[in-house]
């Protein structure tokens, strides 16, 4: 509810007057309240919202008043919402009040209002257009300071809002032109008038709060003022030259330079920057003002985060005009506000800071500020007191330090010569002192460590610099030779740093030394008197300390590489070299000793001592020290890069031999390989000594226990000495080392796998980044690591993907190299691995699946059975691939990535040997075994070779759609025949045979063929370039390129009279063809017959008469013992030729039939290793397509009489012959044997239609349901399944008669006594759905279920009592509940399953595992329909209680709705069965019993009326039935005393517990119970009721007349008639 208005207003005046009162006293307050009210002030009149006519946007303009930021968002979103739903609709009032808010709305605290505020703006203004124009001046100003608020996010919005309005810059600009007074006006308001307490109400607003805004504000509103300075003409700042003038000279302003808000500072001096280069003028008439400010206050004040605007704005101003500094900083106080200012340091500012410090010492007079020695040193103090303060960030040390030695030279040079050199000894000598002896007492003088040779350089520039260091020189000489003299021994526990001291002090003197040698106004005598006595008694401290004191050492070498040195000297150096080095070499100074030992190596007999000093390193026995001076000497950064010494040493080369021989053996590690030369690698090569050390490593890498070693050597060598390596693989010695490292790479040692991998990749990024001139090499090398690794198939082997992504690793690198090519593997090593299977006879079974059919039949060996002998020879990788699959793989993947510029001629090759292996991998993939070109035919492989033929053909495809002009001899644009057009007619070319090398090369072709003239259609005139093919094929009898070219472009053929007219003739030829004598010449008639009939659309041209003759002809060879290949092509021949004559009467539909159920009723047993497989795999594939069409033939609406009566005469021979079929090949898997599979699909949908009388008992059938064959264990499924209603009528009869136990088929009961384990099912695959046994096994419990489902109430008992001998179900519910997960706690989610529902006849695609957990579930489900009490049992014998609960609450969830919804409905049925008065099994007074049934509540009410009166009882069903026991509980008693009552309720739930859960029974036992209580019962004589009204029955009996009374009515009698007669005897009536 919003507050009342006065109470508002009078609150908001009280504040106001607190406000103004607290900061400008009652005066201020008053003025405050007279004055127009400013538009940013929390102090207003509220907006008058009464003209607003939408209520609704009057409360969100009332919410705007709120203080809560989280509902002044709110209001404005749905402002938003509100504008967007109705553009330009927008009334006056509403336009009016929005102006009011927007400016405080604009500032207010929460950042989220700002920027929706904005946003706001920008919308209304687009939506009202020109009519904002009036309100532009009291908007303006705000809006552009939302450009400059802190926050990027407002600041986005704003400027979004104003382009929306002002789509282009000339736009804005104009606003900016137009506006500038108003946005002035409102800027000076901020800065003269708005405090905190005006911004902010301190009753709802923290003081932070109060501060932030007012700073924010601020800071936009001169940011504002700078910008408009900045972006506008200068004609136009001048129309508005007054109001400019009175900003600039506004003192508040320039007081801000020191404000305690850093943006406001930052605002304001580049403000200053701004008006000094735009309105120079006016800025200097404010010049006092300005300089009060920036060189009084803001001096002494904290400039934290901007330190470098304002020491711009210092710089700026005196060179502006330096009278302001000379003006505000006369006297010491303005060199002390100065040294206060410097002594702050950057405060955390930028390196520039610095910079700017320095002009700013140069933009001044000297005398301004180092009129005095004493002036001078205070600066510089102060100015290094910044330098050195803590909070100096360390990246401005450096720079701080070059301005600092400016700024004292500077000074120096307006001083004398005695005050100069008096200030720099005391300001910058401490630096050098410093810096050659670093000690604690000095730390305030040290130099940051990356920079200080620069900064010392820089120093000994200045001129009187050098003459101050010259007289301090020899005292600073004498403490370096004093401390070489006093460093700590080798025993003392500093040594190290002691030594390191030395040399660094040696390493800078010799530097500085180095620099004042080049002033010539130097003494020069005393620089070499100096020299040489630093290097005697260098060189005399090592000779007597035996090289122990290396920072002696170190000092010479820096000598002798930093000047250059007088022949005394030198000749004092060559005789330590002579006489005492090669002996001093073991000592600590070696790395020092070989310094300068290198530096000297053109002095005489530098040879000699070299190998000197190499015999004595190499005989000394102490291992670290050796290593240690073999490193100084072999690996030294100072090793000349022409020396030839090192390659020509026998002793060197032997020791690298025996010490790598050792550390391949695990003696010791490989640091010594780091002795090794980096720089001059030709010369430790050059006698290939690192030739052999590579070599041995490599031959390690082979052997188990050396590998680790070998990869660790060559990790150091690469890492250690990569030129070598890079040398190396150039090599032909270097071909193994990469297919090794690959090898290791894949081991399954992780850690050996690691170390190869990232050596690989550590030797492949150098080859990568080698820069030598012989760069191509690094690439052969790679090129024959890919091309030895395809060809090397053996246990040792690459894998194909790892050199798979070398290559395209390789391509990613030099994606535009034409080496790329290179990448490709050898085509005639290609050619070659492929030549083996081509030379395999092709499999008989192949013709069910090959595009070449028959053809097959055709192909001829004479030495098949050695080819196929000579595969079990064939070198193979660890996967089991032939090099030609791996070729092959490789191949197919790096052409899916990479595109290489191939020439025709290349391409031609590449493209015909990968169809050529894609039909050789096609035909294993087909049939395994087939070619062997793998021997791993595990799921897994199987999988992998599927996906490679795959994609082989997805990129032959995609090549040939390249081609649209394939079937020209050459390409449209080229001379040359395309390269598709030469590898098809190679393809043919080399089918000219009948040898298996023909047949894949016309299957190839045909494959090809087919997939042109599918993509590009049937190009003009090229069934005329078809049919000259087939006659000139014909004419040289080249059979195999006749079938290729019929069977691939029937499309083209289809109306050809050519092949029509051969067709006619083959019609012809076959006609008076015998079997007896020219069998072959049948077989291969018949093939062609085929392929031609496949090219043709239809066989009208071919005389009818003709065919009856032929069909005639070759019928009765059908039914002799003909090859089953000819028999099989005869079959493919009659499924076109009968159809044709289906209108022709005879024998022939009778015959044909016969010899087909004849052919599978003689079928031998066949088994998977048995040839005789794949020859009747043909024939049988062909009567089983011929029996399918005559079957649709005879289906027909006019079918042929004769057909149809032979249909129906061969229906039981068919059944039988069929059946026979899956029984011969039930041994044999078909999973990986494509044309099996074929014809146990097609012979398993035949049996589905056939009739199971025909077949008789079915004992044969449950075998089957272990079949290695999904489709035969469908097959049997459904026959048992089919057969099991009618079966059960004869044995629920029989049992009924007999009296006899049923029992449940002996040979279904065997399938399930061995329950599979999911340990078992570890190792199977579930790609292709469920695994075949495990399915057999559920299969057989689903049969089992079937029994009971049909089955009669005694029959059901019977066979649950055979369950339960057997105890068969136990084993399925523990096998089902680990499978679906209760065993590891996750079980499975069946939410989504129907469990009531499988459908078993049809084979499941569902994912993975999906199916088997939807049938297990299924049949639990079951089990509880039938077997509860088995379920049940099983589930009390449980151990673990975790899977007790979980078995419990699983049921309870998923399955146990279903069942309770399943008995249920059983007992309303049976209730409606027992009411219905035509229903002949419901006796008299059975029909009293009322049942009601309550789904909902789970619930069975029984009822009973006797008498007026009920007698009811109720069951309810707990959750988790039939787990849990039904409870019945006793509702109304009437007629038996309280213990029958319980007796009868305790009895129906037993009976419903001892009876299978069977809640009818239970039903059934409480009618009886209440019917034989009431057998007999009369009514009572006294009140004529059975029940009396105490619910009793008639117990009292008349002794004399016999007839019953109830107690209570008796009772009464006597009371009332004052006798104890009977009242219908008379008689006395005995109570008792």
């Amino acid at each position: 509810m919003a507050k009342r208005p006065g109470k508002t207003q009078a609150s908001s005046a009280r504040a106001a007057s607190g406000a103004f009162g607290g900061a400008f006293g009652p005066s201020s307050a008053v003025a405050a309240f007279s004055a127009p009210s400013s538009p940013l002030t929390y102090v207003s009149e509220p907006p008058d919202l009464s003209a607003i006519s939408d209520p609704n946007i009057v409360v969100l303009f009332k919410n705007l008043s709120k203080k809560d930021g989280t509902t002044k968002a709110k209001a404005l979103e749905e402002l938003q919402t509100y504008i967007s739903a109705s553009p330009g609709q927008i009334e006056d009032s509403f336009l009016d009040t929005w102006i009011a808010f927007y400016p405080r709305t604009s500032i207010d605290n929460a950042r989220r209002v700002r920027q929706l505020a904005h946003t706001l703006h920008g919308q209304i203004c687009a939506s009202c257009g020109k009519r904002v124009a009036r309100h532009m001046p009291e908007v303006v100003g705000p809006w552009l300071a939302g450009v400059y608020d802190s926050d990027k996010g407002v600041s986005k919005a704003a400027k979004d809002a104003l382009n929306s309005v002002f789509s282009s810059p000339d736009k804005l600009a104009s606003l900016r032109k137009r506006y500038q007074e108003p946005i002035l006006d409102f800027c000076r308001n901020v800065i003269d008038n708005e405090t905190p307490q005006t911004l902010s109400d301190e009753r709802t607003a923290s003081p932070d709060e109060i501060e932030a805004k007012y700073c924010r504000i601020l800071a936009a509103v001169i940011s504002l003022i700078a910008s408009l300075l900045g972006e506008l003409p200068r004609e136009h700042i001048d129309k508005h030259q007054v109001t400019y003038t009175e900003v600039i000279q506004d003192g508040k302003l320039w007081k801000l330079a020191y404000y305690q808000d850093p943006a406001v500072r930052r605002a304001t001096h580049r403000l200053l920057r701004t008006c000094l280069a735009k309105l120079p003028e006016i800025t200097r008439s404010a010049l006092s003002l300005i300089g009060s400010a920036y060189m009084h206050q803001a001096l002494r004040s904290d400039q934290t985060g901007t330190s470098l605007d304002y020491s711009e704005c210092l710089v700026s101003l005196v060179r502006f005009d330096v009278a302001v500094w000379t003006d505000n900083a006369k006297g010491s106080k303005g060199i002390s506000r100065l040294c206060s200012f410097l002594k702050r340091g950057s405060q955390l500012g930028p390196p520039e800071f610095w910079s700017n410090v320095l002009h700013f010492f140069e933009s001044l007079p000297l005398e301004s500020y180092a009129s005095t020695e004493q002036d001078c040193w205070e600066i510089l103090k102060a100015m290094r007191a910044g330098i050195n303060k803590k909070d100096e960030p360390r990246p401005n040390l450096t720079p701080a330090y070059r301005e600092y030695i400016h700024v004292a030279a500077l000074m120096a040079d307006s001083l004398t010569k005695d005050e100069s050199k008096r200030l720099l000894e005391s300001s910058l000598m401490p630096i050098v002192r410093h810096h050659l002896h670093p000690s604690s007492d000095s730390s305030q003088w040290s130099l940051p460590e990356t920079g200080s040779l620069s900064l010392i350089a820089q120093l000994l520039t200045i001129p009187i610099m050098r003459s101050v260091v010259t007289d301090s020189w020899l005292g600073l000489t004498e403490q370096l030779i004093e401390d070489m003299q006093v460093s700590l021994p080798e025993q003392a526990k500093e040594f190290d740093a002691s030594q390191q001291a030395v040399a660094r002090q040696g390493s800078r003197w010799a530097s500085i030394q180095a620099a004042l040698a080049q002033d010539h106004n130097q003494d020069e005598a005393l620089s070499i008197d100096l020299v040489m006595e630093v290097v005697d008694s260098a060189l005399k401290l090592l000779q007597e300390r035996n090289g122990k004191p290396y920072g002696a050492a170190s000092v010479v070498e820096s000598i002798l590489y930093e000047m250059t040195l007088r022949p005394e000297t030198e000749k004092h150096i060559h005789a330590f070299i002579k006489d005492r080095l090669p002996e001093l070499f073991s000592s600590p100074s070696a790395q020092y000793l070989a310094g300068i030992l290198y530096h000297e190596s053109s002095i005489s007999g530098f040879p000699q001592v070299w190998e000197t000093t190499l015999q004595n390193i190499l005989n000394e026995k102490d291992t670290s020290i050796r290593e240690r001076g073999l490193k100084a000497l072999l690996a030294s950064s100072r090793l000349p890069k022409d020396l030839s010494l090192v390659g020509k040493s026998p002793a060197l080369k032997s020791f690298l031999l025996q010490q790598t021989k050792e550390a391949l053996e695990g003696q010791h590690d490989w640091s010594f390989i780091t002795t090794l030369p980096k720089q001059s690698s030709e010369s430790i090569t050059s006698n290939n000594a690192t030739d052999e050390m590579l070599t041995s490593m490599i031959n390690s890498l082979s052997l188990d226990e050396t590998a680790p070693y070998a990869l660790e050597g060559l990790q150091v060598l690469t890492k250690s000495n990569r030129r070598v390596v890079e040398q190396f693989m150039r090599k032909p010695e270097a071909s193994l080392l990469l297919p090794r490292l690959l090898y290791l790479s894949e081991s399954a040692d992780d850690d050996t796998a690691q170390t190869a991998t990232a050596l690989n990749n550590l030797i492949q990024s150098n080859l990568s980044l080698s820069q030598t001139d012989d760069s191509g090499a690094s690439q052969e090398a790679l090129f024959r690591t890919i091309q030895n690794g395809l060809l090397d198939a053996s246990e040792m082997s690459v894998s194909v993907e790892t050199l798979l992504k070398i290559a395209t690793d390789f391509h990613k690198r030099n994606e535009k190299s034409e080496a790329i090519a290179g990448l490709l593997p050898s085509m005639s090593a290609w050619e070659e691995a492929l030549i083996p299977f081509m030379r395999i006879l092709p499999v008989p079974g192949l013709s069910v699946t090959s595009v070449m059919k028959g053809a097959v039949h055709l192909v001829q060996s004479d030495d098949a059975a050695s080819a196929r002998s000579a595969l079990s020879k064939l070198p193979r990788d660890a996967e089991g691939c032939s090099v030609a699959i791996r070729i092959a793989k490789y191949a197919t993947g790096l052409l899916r990535e990479v595109s290489p510029a191939l020439s025709q001629e290349q391409m031609k090759e590449v493209f015909r040997l990968l169809a050529l292996t894609r039909t050789l991998a096609n035909h294993n993939v087909s049939i395994s075994g087939a070619n062997h070109m793998w021997s791993d035919y595990s799921p897994e492989s199987e999988r992998e070779m599927a996906d490679l033929v795959s994609n082989m053909q997805a990129l032959l495809t995609d090549w040939l759609r390249e081609y649209p002009e394939w079937w020209l001899e050459s390409g449209h644009s080229a001379a040359t025949p395309l390269a598709i057009t030469t590898m098809m007619n190679t393809l043919l070319g080399a089918s000219g045979e009948t040898s298996p090398s023909s047949f894949y090369n016309a299957e190839s072709y045909s494959i090809m063929g087919s997939e042109l003239l599918e993509t590009h259609g049937v190009p003009h005139g090229f069934t005329e370039q078809c049919e000259q093919r087939i006659m000139s094929f014909r004419k040289d009898k080249l059979f195999l390129p006749l079938v290729a070219t019929c069977v691939t472009y029937p499309l083209a053929l289809s109306t050809s009279k050519v092949v029509t007219r051969y067709f006619n003739e083959l019609v012809s030829e076959l006609t008076t063809a015998e079997i007896n004598t020219k069998s072959e010449e049948v077989l291969r008639k018949a093939i062609l017959m085929n392929a031609t009939h496949q090219a043709l659309e239809d066989i009208e041209g071919v005389a009818k008469q003709r065919i009856i003759f032929l069909v005639k002809h070759f019928l009765p060879w059908l039914a002799t013992d003909i090859e089953p290949a000819t028999k099989a092509e005869l079959f493919t021949v009659l499924s076109y030729l009968l159809p044709a004559m289906k209108d022709i009467y005879g024998d022939y539909w009778e015959q044909a039939l016969t010899a087909i159920t004849m052919t599978w009723s003689t079928a031998p047993e066949l088994n998977p290793t048995s040839p005789e497989l794949q020859y009747y795999l043909p024939l049988l594939h062909s009567s089983l397509r011929l029996f399918d069409g005559l079957s649709r033939l005879a289906a027909e609406e006019d079918a042929n009489d004769d057909l149809v009566d032979a249909v129906k005469d061969s229906q039981k021979s068919a059944s039988v012959g069929l059946f026979h079929i899956l029984q011969c090949s039930k041994d044999c898997p078909d999973e990986y044997n494509q044309p099996l599979r074929v014809v146990n699909d097609i012979a398993s949908r035949h049996i589905t239609r056939i009739s199971f009388d025909d077949l008789g008992e079915l004992e044969d059938a449950y075998p089957l349901l272990f079949a290695p064959s999904q489709s035969v264990q469908q097959a049997a499924y459904g026959l048992v399944h089919r057969k099991i209603p009618s079966l059960l009528e004869h044995i629920s009869l029989d049992a009924a008669l007999s009296k006899t136990d049923a029992k449940l088929p002996e040979e279904l009961i065997s399938l399930v006594l061995e329950a599979p384990t999911t340990k078992d099912l570890e190792d199977a695959v579930w790609e292709r759905g469920m695994p075949l046994p495990l399915r057999g096994y559920l299969l057989s419990w689903l049969l089992i279920f079937d029994h009971f489902e049909h089955a009669s109430y005694k029959v059901k008992i019977d066979y649950l009592n055979s369950l339960k001998d057997i105890a068969a179900l136990l084993p399925l519910l523990s096998f089902t509940f680990d499978f679906l997960g209760h065993s590891r706690g996750k079980p499975f989610d069946i939410s989504k399953l129907d469990i009531t529902n499988y459908d078993a006849s049809t084979p499941s695609y569902d994912p993975l595992e999906y199916d088997t957990q939807h049938f297990l579930s299924h049949l639990y489900y079951l089990s509880l329909m039938y077997a509860p009490s088995l379920v049940k049992t099983w589930w009390l014998e449980l151990r673990s209680r975790a899977l007790v609960s979980s078995v419990e609450a699983w049921t309870e969830k998923f399955v146990s709705p279903h069942i309770i919804s399943s008995s249920l409905a059983s007992v309303s049925q049976w209730s409606a069965e027992q009411s219905d008065p035509s229903n002949p099994n419901v006796s008299t007074g059975e029909d009293n019993l009322k049942i009601s049934v309550n789904q909902k509540a789970k619930e069975i009410r029984a009822s009973y009326d006797i008498d007026e009166q009920t007698m009811s009882i109720l069951i309810r069903l707990p959750d988790a039935w039939p787990l849990r026991q039904a409870e019945v509980q006793g509702i109304s008693r009437v007629g038996v005393d309280e213990k029958k009552w319980q007796s009868w309720v305790r009895g129906c739930q037993g009976v419903i517990t001892f009876s299978n859960n069977n809640l009818t029974d239970g039903l059934i036992a409480f009618r009886r119970n209440v019917i034989g209580a009431m057998k007999g019962q009369t009514e009572c004589a006294i009140c004529y009721s059975i029940i009396s009204a105490d619910k009793q029955l008639p117990s009292k009996r008349c002794s004399t007349c016999k007839n019953l009374f109830h107690s209570g009515c008796l009772y009464r009698w006597f009371k009332t008639s004052n006798a104890s007669t009977c009242p219908l005897c008379r008689n006395p009536f005995n109570y008792g």
